[in-house]
């Protein structure tokens, strides 16, 4: 019977979790979708208050920029682009105290200054940190999944 009572104990904890992360989820739907947005109208300013003032981006395409670097990333992707068109979906997050860690797909349809039309896509995984009442980019991976392909493809990158 005690065995019977520490089941249900458990297993109410662990729907208690999961519907926790759910309303977290929609939280970091939110979030992303604030990032897409700001993202499309290029708000320099908006993007940036997605972010802590030490966080850390990595893309396996770009390299890494960390703090202040931010800034002239952005800047950068914004001038360079005549038009951005971003989306992105959190696929699940797991939270612990204020940190979480969130992952997710994303694409991206950017047209150049030039005009050439880059379609591109991926996915993303963040931990998150809360910031007063506010969940903060802590650290950014992502990943452009036609490079990866490529990379797998032709595994010659591997064995230097």
């Amino acid at each position: 019977m005690i065995l019977l009572g520490l089941i249900a104990l458990i297993n109410y904890g662990a729907n208690l979790n999961a519907q926790s992360n759910d309303g977290l989820k929609d939280i970091f739907q939110a979030n992303s979708n604030k990032w897409s947005s700001y993202a499309e109208s290029e708000d320099l300013d908006g993007i940036i208050s997605l972010y802590t003032s030490d966080a850390i981006i990595d893309g396996n395409a770009t390299g890494s920029v960390a703090g202040s670097e931010i800034r002239g990333s952005f800047e950068q992707w914004f001038e360079a682009n005549e038009s951005i068109e971003h989306s992105s979906n959190v696929i699940s997050c797991t939270a612990f105290g204020d940190n979480a860690f969130v992952y997710g797909n994303w694409k991206v349809n950017q047209v150049t200054n030039d005009g050439k039309k880059i379609p591109v896509r991926g996915s993303w995984v963040n931990h998150m940190v809360k910031v007063g009442n506010k969940w903060k980019i802590k650290m950014e991976l992502w990943n452009d999944a036609e490079l990866f392909e490529s990379r797998k493809k032709d595994e010659t990158f591997m064995n230097d």
